[in-house]
């Protein structure tokens, strides 16, 4: 799978990743005041990147990430995999499964086409083998990141401080991330819970109430 992950083509997505969060936080900040971090950005944006990345039509977005939060859904108490989640399951295999016959057909500069021409001691991925690790990429990922930005926020806010660091070094903000990975809770079977955040657009602070971690 590293031969799909070259550093060529993760540098190579930051501009289009710069401009989805830029999308994703225009349209938030103009919901009238109000910010829920969760819903309105953590939970969109890193599902669309793995999308790009993969090479999912912009049209199809919306509904893969409504399945793929159905499938990380559990309400208080049920532990099990429910009927929706499964449901949800099985509508991502199948449409990762036509999206991957599709790029045998039809190359594109996405990480699905960079996949099936990767090989390994002649050795190529099966379609199971890629279905399978792009379902990881859009659970194990999404959930992660999603969790990851909720964090950020919710530290920065209860430490302006720190939190000016980063905007005054980029350097900086890159180690901080790592950091931030290493030193929050990983993903579990859960989703995150929501975040209820309040923003002024009045003035440069922000200001947030609630918890998200």
């Amino acid at each position: 799978m590293s031969r799909g992950f070259t550093p060529r083509r993760v540098q190579d997505l930051e501009p289009r990743i710069r401009e989805l969060t830029r999308q994703h936080l225009a349209a938030a900040l103009d919901g009238g005041g109000e910010l829920d971090f969760i819903a309105d950005f953590a939970g969109r944006l890193p599902m669309d990147v793995v999308s790009e990345m993969i090479g999912v039509p912009p049209a199809d977005r919306a509904e893969l990430r409504r399945l793929a939060d159905l499938v990380m859904h559990r309400e208080d108490g049920v532990y099990d995999l429910p009927p929706e989640s499964l449901d949800a399951v099985f509508s991502l295999v199948a449409y990762y499964g036509d999206l991957v016959a599709d790029r045998k057909v039809n190359r594109g500069d996405d990480l699905i086409s960079a996949l099936l021409e990767a090989e390994l001691d002649g050795d190529r991925l099966t379609d199971d083998e890629l279905v399978g690790f792009l379902f990881l990429m859009v659970i194990a990922g999404n959930e992660t990141t999603t969790k990851l930005l909720g964090n950020a926020w919710y530290w920065g806010w209860r430490f302006p401080d720190e939190r000016a660091k980063p905007f005054a070094d980029r350097d900086r903000g890159r180690t901080g991330s790592r950091r931030r990975c290493a030193t929050t809770p990983r993903a579990s079977s859960s989703p995150a819970p929501p975040a209820s955040t309040s923003t002024s657009t009045a003035g440069p602070s922000t200001r947030a109430t609630g918890s998200c971690c």
